[in-house]
């Protein structure tokens, strides 16, 4: 039984890069970290939700 997902692996370090990025880019006003920041964050929320239907078994055809 497997008890921490990869995708849950990579959910983590995006979450906390794509937060890094939109707090720099708040604090300095470089608008660049601001474009940056979604990039990291919406895979990061896509792969979440991909790892928890895989966990819950929903959408699986059996």
């Amino acid at each position: 039984m497997r008890l921490f997902s990869p995708h849950l692996t990579v959910v983590i370090v995006f979450f906390c890069c794509g937060f890094s990025f939109a707090v720099i880019g708040l604090a300095t006003g470089l608008e660049t970290f601001l474009y940056m920041a979604p990039g990291f964050l919406i895979p990061a929320i896509v792969l979440f939700v991909t790892a928890r239907r895989g966990r819950n078994g929903i959408g699986r055809d059996e």
